[in-house]
């Protein structure tokens, strides 16, 4: 086993150097599944796993080759404790030289590193870390790699030490116990040191606090979403503040979360699926090409994104795709400034927005958005995905006025719009909102087809007045179902196949069951199976 992990601790390392080890051409090129790994460093995670067992069974191995059965020397004489040294023989001896040699070694390095500090500083100064900032970052940076290269060599020492007076039979007998505490003391001073400068601590009330937007966007959070950017690929829309696209970017991986305000960005997202990918891909600029304020309009309508986070003076621009109607207007205006009780900010979840007029930055609102939920008394029926994507880009398809419907999610055929399509289908509103199971009262004057704008997934199911129906997909990747004329009541509830449950637990079961033996063979001394003749 030692071994074993040793080779696949060595293998996950070289992984992880990518296209600088001679392994890439051969896992990325020749294997399937390796190239949609998108960083080799990756493969880090495979190595502290495999490091982490592999100290584990070389501990076991230590412990039986020296502590619980320390070597002895040719002649079977047992030295005393003073010729500790002739007791190391063979590959013993090489590997305590090699230890000493090594400690020997990273104490010289220790000691002309901390030498060259000087020279280290006006390297760091030269090379984008001015010695004149505050915080005084090439001073403290060269500091703090001297003193980690002093704690390397003092803990590789103490190590080697108790090592080395393991191999030679120091930790026998009832100084066991002196050898593992040693070990385990080492082992837990230098993992809570090493993590000690990399832990930060702050109040998580005081960092998520309400703000002038942030408690706008939490009202019924679940009726609409909110984008920072024209583009999910693309960057931040920045304005003259420079602070602006570090602070939206906080807000969507903190504040949002935490107040549930439901957002139109992907920084988050694992790896996209093919509607996802296909989605964005037809309703954004190709990589590289600059915005398309038409077609983020129209993503922002298909999506039920109603709030932008931009520049103030994008106003304008985003109102030029219909200037008659000016779809687009301002919610609030505001500029970036510390939070109260903050002099030093360390992070942008120490800027708060101070609503003025004339602000630079500004929350927008889009009129022309799509509910979150919608009856269509007009549908079409696109024969394939391809279309549908076609059509969703094409300004001469209207989202308000129809639906359109994947036939491959059809579990019943679809009838086709009354003669009263076009006209008004009646109502719907969201009664109750859980994540996992929403509920609304629609009233359909006409046969219709409720668009709900949340993504579908094999997991979500959908019950009309209490019978499941059957679920479409819409506009190619949003939720629907078809509905008669009357009042309804209508849940949308995600239930994931309990199969993988099931084999889990079957797996738990039969290794409860298996350790059950072996421990029922253990005190009884009757093995179970048949015996194997010798």
């Amino acid at each position: 086993m030692v071994w074993f992990f040793g080779v696949a601790t060595l293998f996950s390392l070289v992984a992880a150097w990518g296209r600088f080890s001679f392994l890439y051409a051969y896992l990325y090129y020749d294997l399937p599944y390796f190239s949609t790994i998108r960083n080799p460093i990756k493969f880090l995670h495979a190595f502290h796993l495999c490091w982490i067992i592999l100290a584990g069974f070389g501990m076991e191995a230590f412990y039986r080759c020296y502590l619980r059965q320390p070597a002895k020397p040719a002649d079977g004489k047992m030295l005393p404790p003073a010729n500790w040294w002739q007791k190391l023989t063979g590959f013993d001896k090489i590997f305590s030289v090699g230890l000493i040699v090594t400690t020997g070694a990273a104490l010289i390095g220790w000691l002309l590193f901390a030498g060259s500090k000087k020279d280290f500083v006006e390297y760091l100064t030269h090379n984008g870390f001015t010695d004149d900032l505050p915080a005084r970052l090439a001073s403290g940076i060269a500091a703090f790699s001297i003193q980690e290269a002093a704690w390397f060599a003092f803990l590789l020492a103490a190590s080697a030490g108790v090592v080395i007076a393991g191999v030679a039979g120091g930790w026998t007998g009832r100084r066991i116990w002196i050898g593992w505490a040693l070990l385990c003391a080492i082992m837990v001073f230098d993992l809570g040191r090493t993590d000690l400068p990399w832990v930060r601590y702050f109040d998580y009330k005081q960092k998520y606090s309400m703000n002038e937007i942030t408690k706008f966007l939490a009202e019924k959070p679940y009726e609409y979403r909110v984008v920072g950017r024209m583009d999910p690929h693309g960057g931040y829309d920045l304005p003259g503040d420079g602070n602006f696209a570090a602070t939206i970017h906080w807000w969507l991986e903190n504040d949002f979360p935490y107040h549930d305000i439901q957002s139109l960005e992907i920084d988050q997202m694992p790896r996209q699926s093919y509607l996802e990918g296909s989605y964005l891909g037809a309703l954004t600029p190709p990589p590289g090409s600059p915005a398309d304020v038409a077609l983020s309009a129209r993503l922002w309508k298909l999506t039920s994104t109603r709030y932008i986070l931009a520049a103030a003076a994008r106003l304008p621009d985003l109102n030029s795709i219909d200037p008659a109607h000016a779809p687009f207007r301002y919610v609030k205006r505001f500029n970036l400034g510390y939070k109260p009780g903050i002099t030093y900010p360390q992070d942008a979840g120490d800027l708060v927005p101070e609503i003025r007029d004339d602000g630079a930055d500004a929350l927008i609102e889009y009129t022309g958005a799509l509910p979150r939920a919608k009856l269509y008394s007009a549908w079409l029926v696109a024969p394939d995905d391809e279309r549908i994507l076609g059509a969703l880009r094409s300004p001469q398809f209207n989202p308000d006025l129809a639906v359109l419907v994947s036939p491959s999610t059809n579990q019943a055929p679809l009838p086709q719009p009354g003669t009263g399509a076009g006209g008004d289908p009646g109502t719907v509103r969201i009664t109750d909102y859980k994540p996992k199971d929403i509920k609304l009262q629609a009233s359909a004057k006409t046969p219709a087809v409720l668009l709900y704008n949340d993504r579908i997934d094999d997991g979500w199911h959908v019950w009309v007045d209490g019978k499941p129906a059957p679920m479409l997909r819409c506009n190619f990747i949003m939720r629907g179902v078809f509905l008669s004329p009357g009042e309804h009541q209508v849940e949308f509830r995600f239930v994931r196949p309990l199969g993988t449950l099931y084999v889990t637990l079957a797996t738990m079961a039969a290794g409860l069951l298996l350790g059950g033996c072996l421990v029922v063979s253990h005190f009884t001394g009757k093995p179970f199976g048949r015996a194997i003749p010798t």
